[in-house]
C-alpha cells in the first residue's frame, strides 16, 4: 500500500529494506538532537525564533519512523 500511495517514500523505496523501524528511531532521536542544538544556535545567535523550523523538523523526523514501520509491513500477496 505505501508502495502506490500518494503518501508512499520515494526515499524509503530507493532504499529499499536499508531503513529498519530500528535504525529509523535511531536516526529519529539524532536528528531530534540535531535541531534542537540548531534551534538554541539560532536563539544564542539573536536569530528569529526558530520554533516553527523545529516544529516542523521534529514532525518530519516523526514521519521517518512511521514510514519506515509502513514499509517493514509486507504487502497482502506480496513475498
Amino acid at each position: 500500500m505505501i508502495n502506490t500511495s500518494s503518501g508512499g517514500s520515494s526515499a524509503l523505496r530507493a532504499l529499499g529494506g536499508d531503513i529498519t523501524p530500528e535504525l529509523a528511531e535511531h536516526v529519529h532521536l539524532l536528528m531530534e538532537k540535531d535541531m534542537h542544538h540548531f534551534a538554541d544556535a539560532v536563539r544564542g545567535a539573536g536569530g528569529d525564533d526558530p520554533s516553527e523550523v523545529l516544529e516542523r523538523g521534529l514532525a518530519g523526523a516523526a514521519r521517518l519512523v512511521a514510514r519506515a514501520r509502513e514499509a517493514a509491513v509486507p504487502e497482502p500477496g506480496v513475498a
